[in-house]
């Protein structure tokens, strides 16, 4: 998701994060072909259930996603989807929440 809207905009803009290349013109829907491409320190992983959680487990077990710097770091996060796919000050302030969370030593 680029910073234009919803938890993309929190992290880009109230949070400080450089979004990658790949979601500049708007959301990113993961594919393994596409995954080599993802130049990302973090991944802040919505999982909203249009792919459902066998897509999720491949994801996962596959080498490529494996192999990928944010991975191999333990950079990845699982999120809500309830309100980081969303507006509005509560949703922004889980967001930021979710984060400290997630980053804080």
């Amino acid at each position: 998701m680029n910073g234009n809207y919803f938890s993309g905009y929190v992290l880009a803009h109230d949070l400080g994060f450089a979004q990658s290349s790949l979601v500049s013109g708007g959301t990113l829907d993961v594919s393994l072909e596409i995954l080599p491409e993802l130049d990302a320190d973090y991944i802040f992983l919505v999982k909203d259930g249009s792919q459902g959680d066998q897509f999720l487990n491949e994801l996962k077990e596959s080498n490529v996603w494996k192999n990928m710097p944010a991975v191999k770091n333990g950079n990845v996060y699982e999120t809500e989807s309830d309100y980081w796919l969303s507006g509005g000050l509560i949703a922004q302030g889980k967001v930021i929440d979710d984060v400290v969370r997630f980053l804080a030593p």
